[in-house]
């Protein structure tokens, strides 16, 4: 259903509230984020002839979270997403997931889906932990994740994500993000360990 989507970051936040966890403000954390969708939307738009799909943080959508997007990347350039339901069906919907630093993210490349990860943030050292596989000593650079948002960074992931074939893609997840996080169907570990703790599951 979906050809291109990008996992958002919150648009309802209070900018100036202080994180005491990288002693930054909210809209210090997210600056790079917000740069990114300025340059990765337009691109989107003209050069892919795709609208893009935004995946709202939040689960309902709320006239300030349509505004804050229509500000910073023009009115009618995308299309908003909310979370109602499970996050998988929308992920699962899509072709190519794109985002900076949402869990989601990993959890849809665990899922075997085409995902562009763009860690920029990460250059920024009291956001050093943002980057792609952190902690894993990992190259800034990949096939599908990158720590630039430079325009020809923006197209060389884009472009791999939408060339490769499915057989190939599977095999470049094996080598170079299983050791990340691996998908289990029905949690076998975690419900055997459950059991062994007696701890009540459904």
């Amino acid at each position: 259903i979906y050809k291109f989507l990008l996992v958002g970051q919150t648009a309802n936040s209070n900018l100036n509230r202080y994180r005491e966890s990288n002693q930054s403000t909210v809209g210090e954390y997210l600056q790079p984020d917000f740069d990114f969708y300025k340059v990765l939307i337009p691109y989107i738009l003209k050069e892919k002839n795709e609208k893009i799909n935004i995946l709202a943080k939040s689960i309902d959508i709320t006239k300030n979270t349509l505004n804050f997007y229509n500000d910073l990347v023009g009115e009618n350039n995308f299309n908003l997403i909310d979370r109602t339901g499970y996050s998988y069906e929308i992920i699962d919907k899509s072709e190519i997931i794109i985002g900076t630093t949402s869990t989601l993210l990993y959890e849809a490349l665990s899922r075997g889906k085409k995902t562009a990860i763009f860690s920029h943030k990460s250059k920024i050292k009291k956001f050093e932990n943002t980057k792609f596989g952190w902690p894993a000593k990992i190259e800034n650079k990949g096939c599908f994740w990158t720590d630039s948002i430079d325009i020809d960074e923006i197209k060389r992931v884009i472009n791999f994500l939408t060339e490769v074939s499915d057989l190939e893609w599977k095999k470049i997840l094996n080598n170079e993000f299983d050791h990340i996080l691996k998908y289990e169907k029905n949690n076998e570990k975690f419900i055997n360990f459950s059991k062994s703790i007696k701890m009540p599951i459904n």
